[in-house]
């Protein structure tokens, strides 16, 4: 392999990791409720393991309110998505 070829496989190595740290970030704090903490950590540089310590340095209260609320909106989506599929198959079969 070429010099050109080296840099080029090691740059889109780094683009890659950084692509998976920001998106590990995101599902960390999509899991638990922390969106905007976490968009903030992936697109400061953060490391995932300082993430993680920054959700586990949360009150329980707070860590209990932000999966009480991704809870809800997991809920609220399935609901959604349910009345869709019904809307679909009676749409299908004729039925109201």
């Amino acid at each position: 392999m070429n010099q050109q070829a080296n840099i080029q496989a090691s740059v889109q190595s780094a683009m890659n990791a950084e692509r998976n740290r920001k998106n590990e970030i995101k599902a960390i704090g999509n899991k638990f409720g922390f969106q905007d903490e976490a968009e903030h950590f992936a697109e400061s540089g953060k490391t995932v393991e300082e993430f993680h310590q920054h959700i586990l340095a949360k009150s329980p209260s707070e860590l209990e309110a932000a999966l009480a609320s991704t809870t809800a909106a997991r809920e609220a989506e399935t609901q959604q998505a349910v009345a869709a599929i019904k809307q679909r198959r009676n749409a299908r079969l004729g039925t109201a």
